[in-house]
Protein backbone atom coordinates (compact mmCIF):
# COMPACT_ATOMS: atom_id res chain seq x y z
CA UNK A 1 0.00 0.00 0.00
CA UNK A 2 1.27 3.40 -0.43
CA UNK A 3 3.35 2.23 -3.57
CA UNK A 4 0.15 3.30 -5.97
CA UNK A 5 -0.35 -0.68 -6.40
CA UNK A 6 -3.90 -1.96 -6.78
CA UNK A 7 -5.01 -5.10 -4.72
CA UNK A 8 -8.16 -6.75 -5.66
CA UNK A 9 -10.24 -7.76 -2.69
CA UNK A 10 -13.97 -9.78 -3.05
CA UNK A 11 -15.92 -8.93 -0.63
CA UNK A 12 -17.38 -5.58 0.87
CA UNK A 13 -15.40 -2.87 3.01
CA UNK A 14 -16.17 -4.08 6.47
CA UNK A 15 -14.86 -7.13 5.88
CA UNK A 16 -11.63 -5.74 4.11
CA UNK A 17 -11.04 -3.31 6.80
CA UNK A 18 -11.85 -6.68 9.54
CA UNK A 19 -9.08 -8.31 7.53
CA UNK A 20 -6.47 -5.39 7.15
CA UNK A 21 -6.85 -3.68 10.47
CA UNK A 22 -4.75 -4.26 13.75
CA UNK A 23 -6.72 -6.20 16.54
CA UNK A 24 -7.13 -2.88 18.86
CA UNK A 25 -9.10 -1.21 15.92
CA UNK A 26 -11.05 -4.25 15.53
CA UNK A 27 -12.08 -4.23 19.00
CA UNK A 28 -13.05 -0.55 18.85
CA UNK A 29 -15.44 -0.81 15.95
CA UNK A 30 -17.06 -3.67 17.54
CA UNK A 31 -17.54 -0.94 20.76
CA UNK A 32 -19.07 1.27 18.36
CA UNK A 33 -21.13 -1.13 17.03
CA UNK A 34 -22.56 -2.32 20.38
CA UNK A 35 -23.08 1.35 21.53
CA UNK A 36 -25.42 2.33 18.68
CA UNK A 37 -26.90 -0.45 18.47
CA UNK A 38 -27.70 -0.16 22.02
CA UNK A 39 -28.53 3.48 22.00
CA UNK A 40 -31.03 2.42 18.78
CA UNK A 41 -32.62 -0.52 21.34
CA UNK A 42 -32.63 2.47 23.71
CA UNK A 43 -34.67 5.03 21.47
CA UNK A 44 -36.79 2.16 20.02
CA UNK A 45 -38.26 0.99 23.70
CA UNK A 46 -38.70 4.72 24.61
CA UNK A 47 -40.93 5.13 21.98
CA UNK A 48 -42.57 2.26 22.21
CA UNK A 49 -43.65 3.19 25.59
CA UNK A 50 -44.12 6.97 24.15
CA UNK A 51 -46.99 5.34 21.79
CA UNK A 52 -48.57 3.01 24.77
CA UNK A 53 -48.72 5.52 27.74
CA UNK A 54 -50.24 8.60 26.74
CA UNK A 55 -50.38 11.27 29.65
CA UNK A 56 -50.81 14.86 30.64
CA UNK A 57 -48.31 17.25 30.08
CA UNK A 58 -48.06 19.21 33.12
CA UNK A 59 -49.76 22.65 31.08
CA UNK A 60 -52.46 19.82 29.48
CA UNK A 61 -53.02 18.49 33.09
CA UNK A 62 -53.73 22.23 34.35
CA UNK A 63 -55.76 23.60 31.56
CA UNK A 64 -57.52 20.39 32.11
CA UNK A 65 -58.54 21.07 36.01
CA UNK A 66 -59.28 24.92 34.77
CA UNK A 67 -61.24 24.60 31.46
CA UNK A 68 -64.71 24.15 32.89
CA UNK A 69 -64.58 27.19 35.08
CA UNK A 70 -63.19 28.44 32.18
CA UNK A 71 -66.48 27.88 30.06
CA UNK A 72 -68.50 28.81 32.67
CA UNK A 73 -67.53 32.58 33.02
CA UNK A 74 -67.35 32.84 29.10
CA UNK A 75 -70.79 31.46 28.86
CA UNK A 76 -72.12 34.44 31.60
CA UNK A 77 -70.27 37.02 29.95
CA UNK A 78 -72.71 35.45 26.53
CA UNK A 79 -75.77 35.72 28.71
CA UNK A 80 -74.56 39.54 29.80
CA UNK A 81 -74.02 40.65 26.36
CA UNK A 82 -77.17 39.12 24.94
CA UNK A 83 -79.24 40.85 27.44
CA UNK A 84 -77.46 44.13 26.94
CA UNK A 85 -78.46 43.64 23.11
CA UNK A 86 -82.01 42.83 24.23
CA UNK A 87 -82.05 46.18 26.02
CA UNK A 88 -79.96 48.07 23.97
CA UNK A 89 -83.39 49.16 21.78
CA UNK A 90 -82.10 52.12 19.01
CA UNK A 91 -78.97 52.98 20.21
CA UNK A 92 -77.31 51.61 17.11
CA UNK A 93 -73.59 52.57 18.57
CA UNK A 94 -73.83 50.45 21.35
CA UNK A 95 -75.80 47.43 19.50
CA UNK A 96 -72.79 47.21 17.11
CA UNK A 97 -70.20 47.47 20.34
CA UNK A 98 -72.27 44.28 22.14
CA UNK A 99 -72.50 42.37 19.00
CA UNK A 100 -69.10 42.38 18.06
CA UNK A 101 -68.45 41.67 21.62
CA UNK A 102 -70.64 38.58 21.38
CA UNK A 103 -69.23 37.45 18.34
CA UNK A 104 -65.72 37.60 19.80
CA UNK A 105 -67.03 35.61 22.75
CA UNK A 106 -68.48 33.14 20.58
CA UNK A 107 -65.17 32.57 19.19
CA UNK A 108 -63.41 32.21 22.16
CA UNK A 109 -66.33 29.86 23.84
CA UNK A 110 -65.79 27.71 20.20
CA UNK A 111 -62.32 27.39 20.83
CA UNK A 112 -62.45 26.07 24.55
CA UNK A 113 -65.21 23.73 24.02
CA UNK A 114 -63.15 22.18 20.99
CA UNK A 115 -59.68 22.03 23.41
CA UNK A 116 -62.01 20.88 26.19
CA UNK A 117 -63.32 18.18 23.64
CA UNK A 118 -59.32 17.31 22.76
CA UNK A 119 -58.78 16.95 26.88
CA UNK A 120 -61.66 14.59 27.75
CA UNK A 121 -60.74 12.55 24.91
CA UNK A 122 -57.01 12.11 25.94
CA UNK A 123 -58.35 12.07 29.81
CA UNK A 124 -60.56 8.80 28.68
CA UNK A 125 -57.71 7.40 26.74
CA UNK A 126 -55.27 7.18 29.82
CA UNK A 127 -58.12 5.94 32.03
CA UNK A 128 -58.73 3.06 29.96
CA UNK A 129 -54.88 2.79 29.14
CA UNK A 130 -54.57 2.18 32.80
Amino acid sequence: MGDGKIKQYTGNYTQYIELNADPSSINNQQDKRQQSESSTCKKEAYQQQRARAPKFTYKEKIEYETIDDKIETLEEKLVKVEEGIHNAGSDYVRLQELTEEKEQLEGELEGLMERWTYLNELAETIENGK
